[in-house]
């Protein structure tokens, strides 16, 4: 699934980058094409880079948990890499259920 996820963000960003280009914009069918194609994948897209967003921030807070030595910051980044854990789980549900 995710990987579908990634290939349709790339669809995405490719269409972002021709709806741009001024000869694009001639083709108005075309144009009109890549515009109705966007919207039925921006809901997916935005969801998926989310979830890629809350992976960042969760391996940054296990490295921030693992390299300090403040026991205080530590308990602190571990409570934090809970809820970004739990933020994880929600959104692939919420991918799940977007991909059916």
């Amino acid at each position: 699934m995710l990987d579908k996820l990634k290939e349709l963000s790339l669809r995405y960003q490719e269409l972002e980058q021709k709806i741009q280009d001024p000869g694009f914009m001639a083709s108005k069918n075309e144009y009109a094409a890549a515009l109705k194609e966007m919207g039925s994948l921006g809901r997916k897209v935005e969801k998926y880079r989310e979830y890629e967003a809350i992976l960042k921030t969760i391996d940054e807070a296990r490295e921030m948990a693992s390299q300090e030595t403040d026991a205080g910051i530590v308990e602190l980044a571990t409570e934090e890499l809970a809820e970004f854990e739990e933020k994880e789980q929600v959104l692939l549900r919420e991918l799940k259920e977007m991909m059916v």
